[in-house]
């Protein structure tokens, strides 16, 4: 995806870009944006030439040039020039007259020789042509990926509060706030009351660095000094520029909030700038495994007529580590398989808020749903018999049994399911305030007391 760099004052540069390219971007107040996520072929003209030898000659040496004048790293920029030029001298893609299978190709090469997964050259001839002759007026382009994310609600997938009012937010990209900004305020807004948050970035490929620093805002306090999330070099203007907290968000901040942070080797540039700051700074726990790690911004050049080098031409550094993720990824600081990440985030933020408060009544309710949820992950299997022998009234409540499992309903409300946590204590299902537990001596000595997750218990006789 794309991530922008805050605090620029260069002059603004745009440049056009193609769905499937999606985020293709260096606009407003001169804000650099950083790609990292594209596919190729998405824009095939209906006669593509075949290369000549020639043509093939020129295309490597232009990509080589590029890469050698303008990489961000000089050394390791003249390396990968060298060996690209080295595998041409070869014949190494003499037999690739197809334009979208040498791209394949060379973009194959270009990865294994730099390990750098924001370097590459995909097949769009359109693109191309966008690059080399820029049309501003008519950047329909723009409104098709617009529309796009905003059917995909500009990445906000889920937000939701789980049991012992622990927030959850499923972000799949950090999307220009110039037209997500009121989704990332009023997803904040709505989680603003949570005593923990865990945040889901394990499907996250990144995204603009306005996003990042408007959401890490939310988790500092609004007195105070800013801080400073980042620093990009880039080396074609020899230039450092910075990245910080914003002065002011709108609504409240959740600076007091536990966070925890999901991910994965599928969390990506702008997505690893947002751990690796936080991490750094000490505001939240990553949970998860070790992201992918890419963390070079990068600028986009017309090669030939239908070929873009995906050129990375800065670099990350943060001002407490004086380096970055590029090539290593952030580790979690709790590991753990991408499957299990959500549930070990929400045990270990009970377990925080249940140790941390000074509160009796309320850690109690916390420890209530920390047990029930530690419960759930290894459900109880009671015997058909033993489940039947529960079924019958017991005050207003109703226990029934369909296909195997229990239900309860109320003075004639709907029905919920129940989970067995033991042989006898019962969850219900959508609603985390009871439990039910139940007492058989015989079929005319029988009781249902049931538990409140305030601490209060009341019995009922069955029949």
């Amino acid at each position: 995806m794309v991530k922008a760099i805050l605090k620029i004052k260069n002059p603004s540069i745009r440049l056009q870009l193609t769905i499937r390219s999606c985020l293709i971007k260096r606009i407003q107040m001169g804000v650099f944006l950083l790609c990292c996520l594209l596919s190729t072929g998405s824009a095939i003209a209906e006669d593509i030439e075949l290369l000549s030898t020639e043509n093939k000659t020129a295309i490597i040496e232009t990509i080589a040039a590029y890469i050698g004048e303008r990489y961000v790293s000089p050394d390791n920029g003249k390396r990968i020039s060298s060996e690209i030029l080295r595998q041409l001298s070869k014949g190494r893609y003499t037999e690739y007259n197809n334009p979208e299978k040498l791209a394949r190709v060379v973009d194959a090469d270009l990865e294994e020789i730099s390990g750098d997964k924001h370097l590459a050259l995909f097949f769009d001839p359109q693109m191309n042509k966008d690059l080399r002759e820029p049309n501003y007026e008519n950047d329909s382009s723009d409104d098709l990926m617009l529309d796009e994310e905003r059917r995909r609600n500009f990445g906000f997938r889920q937000l939701a509060i789980l049991p012992g009012n622990v927030g959850y937010l499923d972000l799949r990209i950090f999307y220009d706030p110039h037209h997500a900004g009121d989704k990332f305020v009023s997803a904040m807004d709505l989680l603003s009351d949570c005593d923990a948050l865990i945040i889901d970035l394990r499907n996250n490929g990144g995204g603009w660095g306005q996003a990042v620093a408007l959401l890490s805002t939310y988790f500092f306090p609004e007195s105070g000094e800013q801080k400073e999330l980042s620093s990009v070099y880039s080396r074609p203007e020899d230039k450092l520029y910075q990245s910080w907290t914003l002065p002011y968000v709108p609504g409240n901040r959740l600076s007091n909030c536990l966070l925890y942070i999901l991910v994965s080797k599928s969390t990506f540039s702008a997505a690893e700038e947002f751990c690796y700051n936080l991490k750094q700074l000490e505001r939240a726990t990553l949970v998860g495994e070790t992201t992918r790690g890419g963390a070079h911004p990068v600028d986009y050049k017309p090669v030939g007529k239908y070929f873009v080098l995906m050129l990375p031409e800065m670099t990350s550094i943060h001002p407490l580590s004086k380096t970055n993720w590029e090539g290593v990824g952030v580790e979690p600081d709790i590991k753990t398989t991408p499957a299990l990440a959500l549930q070990t985030a929400h045990l270990k933020a009970l377990e925080e808020l249940a140790k941390t408060t000074d509160d009796e009544k309320q850690a109690a309710w916390y420890n209530w749903h920390l047990q029930g949820k530690k419960a759930g992950l290894t459900p109880a299997n009671p015997s058909q018999k033993v489940l039947k022998s529960y079924t019958g009234k017991y005050g207003s409540y109703e226990i029934s049994l369909s296909d195997g499992v229990l239900y309860y309903s109320r003075g004639g409300r709907m029905k919920h399911k129940l989970l067995p946590l033991s042989e006898k204590i019962f969850a219900v299902a959508d609603l985390d305030n009871l439990r039910f537990v139940f007492d058989i001596q015989n079929s005319d000595d029988k009781s249902l007391v049931v538990h409140f997750d305030d601490g209060r218990q009341l019995k009922y006789s069955g029949n």
